[in-house]
């Protein structure tokens, strides 16, 4: 079973799993409270990620008690975002515009013709960086930046509204540090330890999987 999960999904679902099934239970009292502590997360985003795995149905609640639902046939995906311009147009995450006007006439369009939409603030390379080499010391600091790198930082921010927001990096470079692999706890008689580089690390693929938690 695959599933969508951002980082802070992630890092929440392993959170209330050591809480519950950890200690051999079903659910347990989980607070907003405990939960920062258990994952660095910002208040704001743990109430707000709680209230979208609750929603998609892969965390329970009961009263004050959370749990997660292991029966990942009951999960749902959340609707999809739809972007109605100002000449009628509906415009979603699909990759698909339907006209008012047309009936049932969809043609297929970009991924920059959906993004460009809404309204993107500009992403914030040294702020990133400056954030990176302060909560992950241990991997390369970035020497270049050249202009493929900026590309794939841009492409990061913009693909996902919930990425557009500094605070939301640091979360994400925190999650990293917890994994050994990423950050070079992990060797081998015939390879020296990987540490992940950001440029290494925003690329398409090997984003993607560490979104999914593939190195944890």
């Amino acid at each position: 079973m695959r599933t969508n999960l951002s980082a802070c999904q992630s890092r929440i679902l392993w959170a209330i799993w050591r809480k519950t099934y950890g200690y051999q239970k079903k659910q347990d009292w989980l607070s907003n409270s405990q939960l920062v502590e258990m994952t660095g997360i910002r208040k704001s985003h743990v109430s707000r990620t709680m209230s979208e795995l609750i929603a998609r149905n892969i965390v329970t609640k009961a009263g004050n008690k959370v749990g997660f639902n292991k029966d990942y046939t009951q999960w749902r995906e959340l609707p999809k975002r739809v972007t109605v311009t100002n000449s009628g147009n509906k415009v979603t995450d699909w990759g698909y515009r339907s006209y008012q006007s047309g009936g049932t006439q969809k043609k297929k369009i970009l991924k920059k013709d959906i993004l460009s939409t809404e309204s993107t603030p500009p992403c914030p390379h040294q702020e990133i960086i400056k954030a990176f080499h302060e909560i992950c010391s241990m991997l390369p600091c970035v020497r270049v930046w050249n202009d493929t790198r900026q590309s794939h930082l841009q492409a990061r921010w913009r693909e996902d509204k919930e990425r557009q927001d500094l605070e939301w990096w640091k979360d994400f470079f925190r999650y990293i540090t917890s994994s050994p692999f990423l950050t070079g706890k992990v060797s081998t008689p015939d390879r020296k330890p990987f540490l992940a580089s950001l440029n290494w690390i925003i690329k398409p693929e090997n984003f993607a999987k560490i979104i999914e938690g593939k190195y944890q």
